[in-house]
């Protein structure tokens, strides 16, 4: 007989640290480590990873905040909205219009999240 899981059941599952993408090609398997940020092009996930970036090729047919809710347990990743999803462990550098990212990749975020980041980033 199958029992429904509840909320708390669903907390204590162990995180995982491997992100499963979706290619072409078939199923790719990362590091979390290696995820700079993630956000959302043309209803697809994009990966910015410290090694390039990958598209998955599945069609977001749900909110982003939905699609990242796996994630969001790991206190070093950070949602800021409406689409990112921040690796806060590979920022390099950080100022109120940017990140810089130990690869050299560059985001520019919206300035009112700066102290946001800064805060988690600092810890």
């Amino acid at each position: 007989m199958e029992t429904e899981k509840s909320d708390s059941d669903v907390d204590q599952r162990p995180l995982t640290r491997i992100i499963i993408i979706s290619v072409s090609e078939g199923d790719k398997r990362i590091s979390l480590d290696k995820l700079n940020y993630m956000d959302i092009e043309q209803r697809s996930l994009y990966y910015h990873l410290t090694m390039g970036n990958i598209k998955s090729r599945c069609i977001l047919r749900t909110s982003f905040t939905k699609a990242i809710e796996p994630y969001l347990r790991h206190e070093n990743l950070l949602f800021i909205k409406p689409s990112l999803l921040i690796n806060l462990d590979n920022i390099d550098i950080l100022d109120k219009e940017k990140i810089i990212f130990t690869n050299g990749e560059i985001l520019y975020f919206p300035k009112k999240y700066y102290e946001e980041i800064y805060e988690r980033w600092s810890k």
